[in-house]
């Protein structure tokens, strides 16, 4: 999403009050993303769906845009489209771009446990799961 205020603003003229909104987003505190900003499309294109095992029939990855992806920014995105808050937590899930290689798997595999081990690293899981609401 390139514009996540009108995109927010949009979500809250839809919704009838009462009405939530789930969504998950990427957090730029992990280390993917963080990988994802500092490197060209053209670097993603030739290596995200390998290092998943994916596929050459798989779809490219989509450029990434980091303008909805901390604690703070939804705060006040969503503050700003009238959405009050009901849940958010972050998430780490299984390190898919660690599939085509042992090498790699691991090592995401320990950073996997370690973040989900305590709420003291929960900044750095990968996920954000939030459901904002209209009042």
């Amino acid at each position: 999403m390139t514009d996540p205020a009108t995109h927010f603003r949009e979500v809250a003229r839809v919704l009838k009050p009462g009405g939530k909104y789930c969504f998950r987003t990427p957090n730029l505190w992990h280390y993917v993303p963080l990988a994802a900003r500092l490197t060209p499309h053209s670097i993603h294109l030739k290596l995200a769906n390998r290092l998943r095992g994916l596929d050459d029939s798989a779809h490219d990855p989509w450029p990434t845009v980091y303008r909805a992806n901390t604690l703070p920014a939804l705060k006040k995105l969503r503050s700003a489209a009238g959405l009050a808050l009901l849940e958010c937590n972050l998430v780490e899930s299984e390190p898919s771009y660690g599939r085509s290689s042992a090498f790699l798997f691991f090592p995401m595999m320990m950073y996997e446990r370690l973040v989900n081990s305590t709420d003291l690293l929960r900044l750095f899981r990968i996920n954000f799961q939030a459901v904002f609401q209209k009042p």
